[in-house]
């Protein structure tokens, strides 16, 4: 009966032990479990907050979209669309040329790259050569031509009492 005694004894001690390496167990798996649902639900919380804030934005966007679509309209309207509207738009050009005695040389740069991000154009390089104050008034004419443009390159080169320019130039069209 003495070793059934001890026996027990040593036992008793063995059981809340072993019941307590298994509560450890458990709880630091649990503790890994919520750690691991935490991180998730953190970095859905930044998810969020970023949709939030990129449809803050969108919101921002319509409402001058609203608030410019008739201005929107107006630019669109000033832009060519069809064939005879960019060739009256080229005529247009070589007639200011031919005002301001400037020799022109007019084409199409067709390796220009379009910009993605903005509206269709054509890119033209004009080569003229006059007097610097001829380049002036067809430099300031180009300025008022009712079209959008945008000059890219202006080059000049001085031989004598005449200037040889190079511009590029980009003329928007309407998207079709």
């Amino acid at each position: 009966m003495v070793n059934l005694t001890n026996y027990l004894k040593q036992h008793k001690m063995v059981l809340p032990l072993t019941l307590a390496l298994v509560s450890l167990a458990v709880s630091l798996t649990m503790v890994r479990v919520i750690s691991a649902q935490a991180k998730v639900v953190l970095a859905r919380k930044v998810t969020l907050a970023q949709l939030k804030a990129d449809l803050k934005r969108l919101d921002a966007i319509l409402a001058d979209k609203k608030q410019y679509a008739e201005v929107i309209q107006k630019v669109s309207q000033t832009l060519p669309r069809e064939y005879r509207e960019v060739a009256f738009a080229v005529s247009t050009l070589e007639q200011i040329a031919r005002e301001h005695n400037q020799t022109l040389d007019l084409n199409i740069d067709e390796q220009a790259k379009p910009d993605p991000a903005g509206p269709r154009s054509i890119t033209l390089v004009l080569r003229t050569s006059s007097s610097y104050n001829d380049l002036q008034l067809f430099l300031t004419s180009l300025a008022r031509l009712p079209y959008h443009t945008r000059v890219d390159l202006l080059q000049t080169d001085e031989t004598g009492s005449k200037i040889s320019s190079m511009i590029t130039l980009r003329l928007y069209l309407q998207a079709l």
